[in-house]
């Protein structure tokens, strides 16, 4: 296996790893600060976009490393493409730093 089909492998199973870990979290966080401060905490942070947003670059990340990786030949030169997924990447992880901000201080 080459470097720019590892380094798409690292990309998509990282994101959706870190991703899923992060939400998982907050869920579990947020249902035990409804049960003590009511249901209006979980529609806050549902109706924040900032939260979707952050959601959509994790699964954007994902998706797209995994297409770009799916329709990689063995012949193909995807040094853009993998640029792309590095800067979607960095992109997710400056979400994620926003996320973690924003729901700390918001609860």
């Amino acid at each position: 296996m080459d470097r720019p089909r590892r380094v798409l492998g690292i990309i998509a199973g990282s994101v959706i790893g870190v991703g899923g870990v992060t939400f998982s979290v907050t869920m579990v966080a947020l249902t035990l600060i409804s049960g003590q401060y009511g249901p209006k905490v979980l529609r806050d942070f549902f109706g924040n976009n900032h939260s979707k947003v952050t959601l959509g670059l994790f699964l954007g990340t994902y998706v797209y490393a995994l297409i770009v990786l799916s329709g990689y030949g063995a012949v193909d030169n995807p040094r853009l493409t993998v640029l792309i997924a590095l800067f979607l990447a960095f992109a997710a992880l400056i979400g994620f730093v926003n996320f973690i901000h924003r729901t700390a201080k918001d609860l």
